[in-house]
């Protein structure tokens, strides 16, 4: 049997804008957003994503926020799931600035019942 090898890029870009009009003033939120995500060999997933959000009101900036986030998955035979994100996000806000760190591993796995009536019998079968 031959190795079966895919790929594929799946970029997607956006841009938000929020405007919030009070009596005496407004607040605005631009926030402008990348991620990129590739699978190879169908088993293995890799991706990044960037946000930057800049919050202002009528008289000056109130805080700008970067987010870096990296994920890697494994699927194995299909059912088990393995996946490490890696984030951090940074704020730069009138409160002062923070920078912080995250890692989170996570498992999952996938399985399906199937439920059939038949002669009014109820009958169930699975994958586990």
């Amino acid at each position: 049997m031959i190795p079966r090898y895919t790929t594929g890029y799946v970029p997607s870009a956006s841009l938000n804008y929020n405007h919030n009009q009070l009596p005496d003033n407004y607040m605005g939120t631009v926030s402008c957003n990348l991620s990129v995500q590739k699978t190879l060999w169908e088993v293995f997933r890799a991706g990044m994503t960037a946000t930057y959000s800049n919050m202002f009101n009528k008289e000056e900036n109130t805080a700008e926020v970067m987010n870096l986030r990296v994920t890697v998955g494994y699927t194995l035979q299909k059912k088990h799931n393995f996946n490490l994100s890696l984030a951090t996000v940074r704020n730069n806000a009138q409160t002062g600035k923070t920078t912080q760190y995250s890692a989170n591993l996570a498992y999952s796995y996938s399985f399906g019942v199937s439920l059939t009536r038949k002669d009014k019998k109820w009958s169930a079968t699975g994958n586990f």
